[in-house]
């Protein structure tokens, strides 16, 4: 007769569903249900419980929050989950979900090397005498299907700024009044950045109406729409770009997207760019269309001083209405206006006009 030992298997497959199972226990689900600034049941002790707990935690809202509710916060919540963790907060909707600073209080601080999942609400009147007025990024940030809206950050980004050597995605969310009286209306950018599926509308920067990047770091802009951004920062050479604004070494590729009535508003030495102004870098453009942008200096819709390549795009009403130091003369460019490597491909450029 012959016995089979099969002992080491089982041990294996034992310990197997061990490990399974303390890797399910270490990841928490915490639930707000009230719409309390502090104490429990409030969303920032369910951050403080997630930050002191291991694993990968999700912040949930009960039932209550199925209609229209606001928490309004009296200061910032710090989002630092333990090395290696992460945290998840899923609201219940835009039009349900509302996250207030109350014209006060920055809203969001994701810590240097944190992970923060953040969707499904409305971040809205938050204030930074810095930047980032609604989310502070200084680690590894997505945002899905979150509205903007009215935040202002002093120094740079409205409603996000993200640090060097950081991470966003932004999926299926809104941009709305934001602004700052810096860098990026909307979003201040130094690390890498894709956004998809967004829109950005009444933004306002001193630089970038909507979005300021400053770095070195890759950036992806694919099917978004950028409506009534402005830049209107002064006569500095550096500002500029009604709806983006490049001033880093990377690379920017924006495809499938819409710029539509963006806006260069001041006068002097060089702002320029009325939708984009591509000061460094590499930008590559598919498939995009620019529609009656405004630049009262060089490129109604474009101004490139470095790497810019189009190819599939539309340009029709963009126009210039001003002086541009850099052409030592009037506004050039009705359309693009170009001191850099340009390449264009399978583009129509009709009806734009330049001073």
């Amino acid at each position: 007769m012959t016995t089979t030992k099969s002992f080491p298997k089982a041990l294996a497959t034992s310990m197997l569903i061990l490990i399974g199972a303390a890797c399910q226990l270490t990841a928490a689900t915490f639930t707000v249900t009230n719409t309390n600034d502090t104490g429990p049941g409030s969303l920032r002790q369910a951050v403080l419980d997630s930050n002191a707990a291991a694993g990968s935690d999700t912040i949930l809202f009960d039932s209550s929050f199925g209609t229209a509710r606001t928490i309004t916060l009296a200061s910032p919540i710090t989002i630092n989950p333990a090395t290696g963790d992460s945290l998840a907060i899923s609201g219940t909707g835009t039009n349900l979900l509302t996250v207030s600073g109350n014209n006060a209080v920055q809203i969001f601080f994701v810590s240097t090397g944190d992970t923060a999942t953040i969707s499904d609400l409305t971040l809205t009147l938050a204030r930074n005498g810095n930047g980032g007025a609604a989310i502070d990024n200084r680690g590894s940030l997505t945002v899905t299907n979150v509205a903007f809206t009215s935040n202002f950050g002093n120094n740079g980004g409205g409603a996000i700024f993200s640090d060097f050597n950081t991470t966003i995605n932004i999926t299926n969310s809104s941009f709305s009044q934001n602004s700052s009286n810096g860098s990026g209306g909307a979003i201040s950018n130094n690390g890498n950045l894709t956004v998809t599926n967004s829109t950005f509308v009444s933004n306002t920067g001193a630089f970038g109406g909507a979005i300021y990047h400053g770095a070195n770091g890759t950036v992806m802009i694919s099917g978004c729409a950028f409506t009534n951004n402005t830049s209107n920062g002064g006569g500095a050479t550096g500002n500029g770009g009604g709806a983006i604004i490049n001033v880093g070494r990377g690379t920017i590729t924006i495809s499938n997207s819409t710029f539509t009535g963006n806006s260069v508003q001041t006068t002097g030495v060089g702002p320029s760019g009325g939708a984009i102004r591509n000061r460094f870098g590499t930008m590559d453009i598919t498939n995009a269309t620019f529609l009656n942008n405004t630049a009262a200096n060089g490129g109604g819709a474009i101004d490139n001083g470095e790497v810019l390549r189009i190819s599939g795009s539309t340009f029709t009403g963009n126009s210039t209405s001003g002086p541009n130091a850099q052409q030592s003369g009037q506004g050039s460019g009705g359309a693009i206006s170009n001191f850099g490597q340009l390449s264009i491909a399978n583009t129509v450029i009709t009806g734009n006009s330049a001073a």
